[in-house]
């Protein structure tokens, strides 16, 4: 039986070892986390829960996994009164904000049960080339060792592709942009008027994003450029109040709840990684393109490129010497309409074209050198 070690355990990896069990393959997972902390990246659009209907986690799944049905986005983008795009025209009617950890573990325990292996708290400490294949050591999280044979790795390891920047390839940066994120928490004597959309508003040193999570808990996300928030950790905490308070939609929001967590700070970068695949190894997720959160699409990437993926690792698999080839160049293809896409979203919103922002985003995107 084919061996596939896969290097990540968030919706990327999963899905494409969901997508490589149907096929018979013996499958790896090898997740750093315990699943649990914060997760960043809860949207889910309504592609996105058509795509896990395939895997049994559609949107009755998720409504009972304590999720949270959202209708839309509205968006104060381009002047300050709303915009609003519905979801009730797609097939799904809704997409839902997802409280990570326990939807994480939930793709987990369908892959588990599809007879995969998911070690959660490990770590791939070293990897070599053996045969056609790769001997692999890996230190679970009580400190073991434990030695894997793999016909082919997945990484899946998300925007620091440690796998496959161990094999040489480089990660293409287009931008710098960061997001500041705060969770937040409700208290029982505190109402707030029930809230179905996402919402998205810009400023002029970047732009916001607020969902509700469940019925007591929602994320605020500032996502700006490094440079234009104070350093260090009370620093950040200081700019994204300044910054809150000067919002006309988001702040109102926020002042509804009584607790905030600190202050995140995640890479908020446009990045491709090149190459995405090599002899016995491809790259997945954010780990092979990684998308602005303008986006909202980085979780359905990660669903829609699994059994494409699985479909290259088999192929792979079978000798195939193009599998690898093509799958290149469907991702950059993806990339190059993704980055087009954006700029067109980002030149919508003019008022403040002169900001240090907005005048990089403005800038044209050149194609990353030697792709």
């Amino acid at each position: 039986m084919a061996k596939v070690t896969i290097v990540g355990g968030g919706p990327a990896g999963l899905i494409v070892a969901l997508t490589l069990r149907d096929a018979g393959v013996d499958v790896v997972v090898v997740e750093r986390s315990g699943y649990t902390g914060y997760r960043v990246g809860e949207h889910i659009t309504p592609e996105g829960v058509l795509l896990l209907s395939a895997f049994g986690l559609g949107a009755e799944a998720l409504a009972a996994g304590g999720h949270r049905r959202t209708h839309g986005v509205r968006s104060a983008w381009g002047d300050g009164e709303f915009a609003r795009t519905d979801y009730c025209f797609h097939p799904t009617g809704c997409g839902f904000n997802l409280l990570r950890p326990a939807f994480d573990v939930a793709l987990a325990e369908a892959t588990r049960q599809r007879g995969a292996t998911v070690w959660t708290g490990a770590t791939l400490a070293g990897a070599r080339r053996s045969g056609d294949g790769w001997a692999l050591e890996v230190v679970a999280g009580d400190g073991g060792h434990h030695c894997l044979q793999a016909d082919v790795v997945v990484d899946a390891g998300g925007r620091r592709a440690p796998f496959a920047r161990g094999q040489g390839a480089i990660i293409h940066v287009l931008d710098h942009q960061i997001a500041m994120i705060s969770f937040l928490a409700r208290g029982t004597g505190v109402s707030l008027p029930p809230e179905d959309t996402v919402l998205v508003e810009t400023a002029e040193s970047g732009w916001w994003y607020f969902a509700l999570l469940g019925e007591a808990s929602a994320v605020c996300m500032f996502v700006t450029d490094p440079d234009l928030v104070r350093a260090g950790a009370a620093g950040r905490t200081w700019s994204f109040a300044a910054e809150l308070a000067k919002t006309r939609h988001v702040s109102p929001l926020v002042a509804a709840y009584d607790e905030r967590r600190q202050v995140l700070v995640r890479s908020a970068r446009t990045q491709l990684l090149w190459p995405v695949c090599g002899a016995g190894w491809i790259a997945t997720g954010d780990a092979a393109m990684a998308f602005d959160p303008l986006s909202s699409g980085g979780i359905a990437k990660a669903l829609r490129y699994g059994p494409i993926v699985g479909a290259t690792v088999l192929g792979q698999l079978a000798g195939d010497g193009d599998a690898a080839g093509r799958y290149g160049a469907r991702v950059l293809d993806d990339f190059k309409t993704y980055l087009e896409a954006r700029m067109g979203y980002y030149l919508l919103e003019q008022r403040w074209r002169n900001a240090p922002f907005w005048r990089r985003r403005f800038a044209a995107l050149a194609e990353p050198e030697g792709v």
